[in-house]
């Protein structure tokens, strides 16, 4: 079943509705009840037709140590990739796409509802698109982005689809490689496709528990926001090299010199104009967020807040383990830093873990001037993060 938590994301889903014009901004309604949404995406309708997929295959599920939620295009791609015969695990996808280390954020944003900034959907935004490329590289497959143009609004919610997605969806399919179809704030694994006139997408959220793994049609409003493909096996990059990059690109995430003239990596970004007039990706993320919280004439919905928070938990505790991983393969000067690096992050996970996250904060002024003082501290010890992981790639440049 699909958790409390992604029900509250869904239901804060404003700017998904904005683009796609599908969901009227009632239905997104955080005060309606979340197990109606719940229920309707998971019980009986979805099954009543019973759907048959051109890829018999059921993706694992979330394993339970896990815990909360799980970053959906990292799951589904990883899911994807094994099942293709590719040994990649979640938290490889979420380091090597830099997800693991990036904060995303707006200045001078326009996504806006009645006044206020919707940062709560700043982390929902599909930026691990931008790093494909190297993805492609470390995994060593050819992977396929599609996107709805924000324009793409001339044409029926089932006329976008199969102008945008269903072609290469179904030719994917026909290779029996599944895809990741991001359909509202929800990604799916998708392993089949019909003529169904209102929902033809067949598959499963990544998200789903282990042991209750099943595919079901998927019953998201068309059309979908971003679908990835994958094509055919291509040699992958040296494991080191592969090291070396992702750690400078780590430290370029927190200095925002991603997006924009100051990117200088060694890896094509994809959809860079799209992303680099507004978005930032580290400390001045960081910068408008608290400018939003110290908005007082628009305090927004708490809840948003949350959704940030939560994210940010998600993405840092992945960066300790893609560290962890990237340590066991190094010399011990090199592994020293990292080390120092991976106990900065801990110390930013508890950090995290003492804001409040709940859909109600920060009701009040004093929740917003908490939660500001802990995003300083967050910045404070995030660069001393990027501080180790500096002088790691200067250890590995000697190398």
């Amino acid at each position: 079943m699909i958790c409390d938590e992604m029900a509250t994301l869904i239901k804060g889903d404003y700017e998904a509705a904005a683009r796609q014009k599908t969901v009227s901004r009632s239905s997104l309604d955080p005060e309606r009840g979340l197990s109606q949404r719940k229920d309707e995406l998971h019980t009986g309708r979805v099954g009543m037709d019973e759907p048959r997929p051109q890829i018999d295959w059921i993706p694992s599920g979330k394993p339970a140590w896990r815990g909360g939620w799980m970053n959906g295009y990292a799951s589904g791609l990883a899911s994807v990739l094994g099942f293709l015969g590719h040994e990649v695990d979640y938290d490889q996808v979420m380091g090597d796409l830099g997800v693991a280390f990036i904060t995303q954020g707006e200045e001078n944003s326009t996504n806006r509802f009645d006044g206020a900034v919707d940062v709560g959907w700043w982390p929902l935004e599909s930026l691990a698109i931008i790093r494909l490329n190297f993805l492609e590289g470390t995994v060593g497959r050819e992977i396929r982005d599609i996107k709805l143009p924000a324009s793409a609004h001339d044409a029926t919610a089932r006329d976008l689809y199969r102008k945008w997605f269903e072609p290469a969806l179904c030719a994917s399919l026909e290779r029996r490689a599944p895809a990741v179809v991001r359909v509202g704030s929800t990604e799916y694994i998708v392993t089949g496709c019909d003529d169904h006139a209102e929902y033809p997408l067949i598959g499963m959220c990544p998200n789903e528990e282990a042991g209750k793994e099943r595919i079901y049609r998927i019953e998201e409003p068309l059309p979908p926001y971003v679908a990835l493909t994958f094509g055919q096996a291509q040699p992958t990059l040296d494991r080191a090299a592969a090291d070396r990059e992702a750690l400078r690109f780590a430290i370029m995430l927190h200095r925002d010199q991603v997006l924009g003239v100051n990117y200088d990596g060694r890896y094509a970004l994809r959809r860079a104009e799209e992303y680099g007039g507004a978005w930032r990706t580290g400390l001045k993320s960081y910068a408008a967020w608290i400018a939003c919280l110290e908005d007082t004439e628009h305090p927004g919905q708490p809840f948003w807040h949350g959704n940030v928070v939560r994210h940010l938990r998600l993405n840092r505790e992945s960066a300790i383990r893609y560290l962890t991983a990237m340590q066991r393969r190094q010399a011990t000067t090199i592994a020293d830093h990292l080390g120092a690096a991976i106990e900065i992050y801990r110390a930013i996970v508890e950090e995290v873990g003492r804001c409040d996250a709940s859909k109600q904060a920060p009701s009040g002024l004093g929740g917003r001037q908490a939660l500001v003082a802990h995003i300083r501290e967050i910045m404070r010890l995030e660069t001393r993060a990027v501080e180790q992981i500096e002088r790691a790639v200067a250890a590995l440049d000697c190398v």
